[in-house]
């Protein structure tokens, strides 16, 4: 586990939600130096609740103590002065990181050290609030990926049924498929139409090719079912898709705007994957609503549909009934054509593996958004075309091993 360090905190609020995220992560919290506040102090209870009372915690009287109880453990200093970006880190269980005072931040000796570190804001914004940047910065140290016995077979690493692809959109199956297999899915089967069968097997011959109706009759025989990537405006199909599904699935695209068009009942467990204006439609307001209150509109989408949500922005919001995060990776890479069929392509691979909803949307969010990242440093921003990600994905996951 990584270890969270809080040098001379102020503000009693931020340490008791940041005790609070130890106690439900099992990080350990170093309070170091002098408090602004007792920790008896009303505010710091009530921020951290009951959950103090399962915190490892540890009251340090300086730095150069903390240093010789751990003398070979690997501190890395968050700050706005450093051009390192925290991303660019592979922490280690048992690493720390310090965090400075709300009002004046680290000391200079450690802003300075070779191990500082910043999270990427816009220009001109002067600092995030100290609990929100021990939860990003935490949150990047805990994407893991599945680990993948030896002794396993395709069937180990689960069966993914991809309902996808129409006449004018064939590269919504071929980049959906196979982002289930690059992220680690033992098998793949696209349902389409025949003509779509013919262009992607030939870029494709690791997947399995069904007609639609092939794939509803055998739909009970797959760990997975994803829907939606180029479907087109089939809303018989998609019905019985949603009637016949007892595993988990994932909705997108076209998928979303039938869904939208449709009373129906999603099954259990469900994952949509809408952008801004697929999430006007399926919450039946306009565009402009969507995007003054993203954070909002996530949370009526799990209450109305009662699933798990990825509303897709600069910033992708993945959150259900009890988890929220947003994500802090991408760029402008990703804003491209097909870019939402590799995402749900990735998400329904790592669900075949077994990881349950909301990790899986979040890795998968985490893992899209940083193939972006990798890919455009060798293509730049404006050239990395859906098409590539799956090439650089096994990059991004490499960093997670």
């Amino acid at each position: 586990m990584i270890n969270i360090v809080l040098y001379e905190p102020e503000i009693p609020q931020n340490t008791g939600n940041i005790a609070r995220l130890c106690a439900c992560t099992g990080a350990s919290l170093y309070l170091v130096g002098k408090l602004g506040f007792a920790l008896t102090d009303k505010y710091t209870k009530r921020a951290g609740m009951d959950y103090w009372e399962s915190v490892d915690l540890h009251k340090v009287n300086s730095m150069d103590d903390l240093y010789s109880q751990f003398p070979d453990g690997r501190f890395f200093y968050l700050t706005t002065k450093s051009k390192k970006k925290y991303t660019d880190i592979k922490f280690l269980d048992g690493d720390f990181i310090v965090f400075g005072p709300e009002s004046r931040g680290l000391p200079q000796e450690y802003v300075t050290q070779e191990n500082a570190i910043t999270i990427p804001m816009v220009e001109g914004q002067r600092s995030l609030n100290l609990s929100n940047s021990v939860a990003i910065s935490y949150d990047n140290s805990t994407y893991k990926m599945p680990i993948r016995a030896q002794n396993s077979n395709k069937g180990t690493f689960g069966k993914v049924l991809n309902f996808a692809g129409s006449k004018n959109y064939i590269g919504a199956a071929y980049l959906s498929t196979v982002s289930i297999l690059k992220c680690g899915g033992g098998f793949a089967a696209l349902a389409t139409e025949k003509d779509i069968i013919h262009s992607v097997s030939a870029l494709l011959p690791e997947a399995v090719y069904l007609s639609t109706q092939e794939g509803l009759r055998s739909i009970k025989d797959f760990s997975v079912v994803l829907i939606g990537c180029g479907l087109g405006k089939n809303k018989t199909l998609f019905k019985k898709v949603i009637k016949h599904t007892s595993s988990p699935i994932v909705i997108d695209a076209d998928g979303l705007n039938i869904l939208a068009e449709t009373d129906i009942k999603l099954p259990e467990e469900t994952i949509i994957t809408p952008h801004p204006l697929e999430a006007a439609r399926l919450l039946g307001i306009s565009l402009d609503a969507v995007l003054a209150d993203l954070d909002n509109s996530a949370k009526k989408l799990v209450e109305k549909y009662n699933c798990t949500v990825v509303l897709k922005t600069h910033r992708t919001i993945i959150t259900d009934k009890e988890n929220y995060f947003v994500n802090q990776h991408g760029n402008s890479a990703l804003a491209k054509a097909g870019s939402g069929d590799v995402l749900a392509g990735i998400i329904a691979g790592l669900l075949a593996q077994k990881i349950p909803l909301y990790e899986a949307a979040r890795l998968g969010v985490y893992l899209h958004s940083r193939t972006g990242e990798i890919a455009s440093e060798e293509l730049t921003e404006y050239s990395v075309l859906a098409s590539e990600l799956p090439k650089y994905l096994p990059l991004a996951i490499k960093e997670l091993l």
